[in-house]
């Protein structure tokens, strides 16, 4: 069903429902947020001297199956 272009929305109530689902952004905004706050997290993380040192390490492992898998192959 299309709405009238008639309607003059400036006008119009929104209900108590309506109201609450703007003023908590809905789902998309929580998943935004929270999306937000762990790269947040993981750039602190990668920035310790622990995560450093893990991601080193990693790495380490990474290049060392990569040079035996080029080997084999």
């Amino acid at each position: 069903m299309t709405p009238s272009m008639n309607v003059d929305f400036a006008n119009c109530e929104l209900s108590i429902e309506e109201l609450e689902a703007i003023a908590a952004g809905g789902w998309f905004s929580s998943a935004v947020h929270w999306v937000k706050n762990e790269a947040v997290a993981a750039v602190h993380w990668a920035e310790s001297p622990k995560g450093k040192s893990e991601i080193g390490t990693a790495l380490s492992y990474a290049g060392t199956a990569f040079s035996i898998l080029k080997a084999i192959f």
